[in-house]
């Protein structure tokens, strides 16, 4: 599942696939929970339609869960 979510991600964070945003929010010690928003149509980011776009969620949701365990391993140095 891609939204799993791990212990080791905290606060919030943001996926940007143009015109697609993907926000990951987060408030402490709280399970996160995901808003997706066309901002092609929608720029003032007023109709979340994760639940509408289920596919692209996932998909945008992995993409997203990459990219913060790449920074989690530099942060650790696993890149040096």
């Amino acid at each position: 599942e891609p939204l799993e979510e791990d212990a080791k991600y905290i606060g919030h964070a943001a996926w940007l696939q143009w015109p697609w945003k993907l926000h990951r929010i987060q408030a402490q010690g709280e399970d996160p929970r995901f808003e997706l928003y066309n901002l092609e149509t929608d720029p003032m980011e007023a109709n979340d339609v994760a639940g509408a776009e289920t596919d692209r969620l996932a998909d945008m949701g992995a993409a997203l869960k990459d990219w913060m365990d790449d920074v989690l391993a530099s942060y650790h140095g696993e890149h040096y």
